[in-house]
């Protein structure tokens, strides 16, 4: 058989396999991925050596597939809110405006710097306005050892946001009661990570605020999480629901250590996410 007439049998074939799965998966997604892997590897049992070299192509596509950097969203105009220079940032008419409008968001890109830490912080709703009301905390380091690893990086945790929460609290000389945890905010520093979007512990941890048990004495009511990358300066924001399930100790060691692709409830969750603005990085 010559080159070009298998070449063209096999795109035959790939073509009439390959369309029904994008029917089914679409394009963007994990499933679709190792979908498409799984034939190739079926026609190299089928072609032998000949189909080697598409299923080393497959293996490479499938491994570097990116479609999970979050959906583009479109960008408000600026206007000047009133209290920037107040522990409390705002108020703003959303999140979204927030992030987009407010220099708190660079601020903390800016500290993260080239460091391994996560900075993080607040966006508080004044639960006595009827509508908008948001407002940025400060920004604070992650409270966890320092350490050089990206491995082993510090992440921003429930009670750093807390430390935020009632620093901007004390220096606005604002009652608590007033703003209610609306999203949190974190940085995520320039270590080798195989997807840009958010993390399976990040995704855990946006659950778990979500549905805090009743009686809980954190004064949340989550709307979404929000993430600013370092590599690429985007600002991502999820939104979880309430029948949303956390991800298992063994999921989460697959998808933040290994590779969140072969992690299909992660594919669910990334193909949520948004890009909602972009910030200058840092070289």
């Amino acid at each position: 058989m010559s080159r070009w007439l298998f070449l063209l049998i096999a795109a035959f074939v790939l073509l009439c396999m390959a369309l029904p799965a994008v029917k089914l998966f679409g394009l963007g997604g994990g499933s679709f991925a190792l979908y498409f892997l799984g034939l190739l590897v079926l026609l190299a049992l089928i072609f032998r050596k000949q189909m080697l070299i598409f299923v080393l192509v497959g293996a490479v596509i499938c491994y570097f597939w990116r479609p999970f950097s979050g959906s583009n969203q479109p960008q408000a105009g600026c206007r000047s809110a009133t209290r920037t220079a107040s522990a409390l940032r705002g108020p703003y008419p959303s999140i979204d405006t927030l992030m987009q409008c407010d220099d708190v968001g660079r601020n903390a890109l800016t500290l993260t710097g080239t460091d391994t830490a996560e900075y993080g912080f607040l966006i508080v709703r004044d639960r006595r306005q009827p509508t908008g009301g948001y407002y940025a905390t400060p920004p604070v380091r992650s409270s966890q050892p320092a350490n050089p690893s990206c491995s082993e990086r510090p992440m921003v945790r429930p009670e750093d946001f807390w430390t935020s929460w009632s620093e901007a609290i004390d220096l606005a000389h604002a009652a608590s009661n007033d703003y209610v945890w609306a999203a949190t905010v974190h940085t995520h520093p320039q270590c080798p990570m195989a997807s840009n979007s958010f993390t399976a512990t990040d995704f855990n941890q946006a659950i778990g605020l979500k549905n805090l048990p009743p009686g809980s004495t954190l004064p949340v009511q989550l709307e979404k999480i929000v993430m600013i990358n370092a590599h690429d300066g985007k600002v991502r924001t999820f939104e979880p629901r309430p029948d949303d399930q956390p991800f298992t100790p063994f999921g989460i060691e697959v998808s933040d250590r290994f590779l969140p692709y072969l992690n299909l409830g992660w594919d669910q969750y990334a193909q949520r996410v948004k890009i909602i603005a972009t910030y200058p990085v840092r070289e």
